[in-house]
C-alpha cells in the first residue's frame, strides 16, 4: 500500500511515497528502509517497484525526491548539493522514527548510483 507524504528538509518540503507492508497491524513496527535515486534521478524513474518487493517481505519503505529534484520544492532545479542531500536522508530519517508503525531502531538506507555514496555517508 502506498501513500504519499511530505516532510520538510531546512524549510523545504521533500515529496516521498510510503510504501507498508500488506499486513500492516496498528500496533506493530516495521523495520524501514529509506530509498532515493542516483544522480540527476526522481522517484518515479523505477524506485516503487523495488519498493513494493520490499514491502512484500515485511518492510515499510520510504522513498523520497532531494530537495530540487522531481516533485520536491528547491531552485536552482536539478542541481547538486551533496551536503543538502545528506541533510535530505537524515531528515527523512527522523520523520521516519517519528511515525507510530516503524520500528526507529530498524533504519535501512538504500541508494543507487550517486546516492548509494550519499546514503553510506548519511549512515556514518
Amino acid at each position: 500500500m502506498r501513500s504519499d507524504v511530505t516532510f520538510q528538509s531546512c524549510g523545504f518540503s521533500c515529496r516521498r511515497w510510503l510504501f507498508a507492508p500488506e499486513d500492516a497491524a496498528d500496533n506493530h513496527k516495521f523495520p524501514v528502509i529509506i530509498m532515493a535515486h542516483g544522480f540527476s534521478g526522481v522517484k518515479e524513474m523505477g524506485l516503487a517497484e523495488l519498493a513494493e518487493k520490499y514491502a512484500a517481505a515485511g518492510y515499510a519503505v520510504l522513498v523520497f525526491d532531494y530537495r530540487h529534484f522531481g516533485g520536491s520544492d528547491g531552485n536552482p532545479r536539478g542541481q547538486l548539493f551533496p551536503l543538502e542531500m545528506v541533510e535530505d536522508y537524515r531528515n527523512a530519517i527522523s520523520w521516519a522514527c517519528e511515525q507510530p508503525n516503524i520500528d526507529p531502531n530498524s533504519i535501512g538506507l538504500w541508494g543507487t548510483s550517486y546516492s548509494g555514496g550519499l546514503a553510506v555517508y548519511a549512515a556514518s
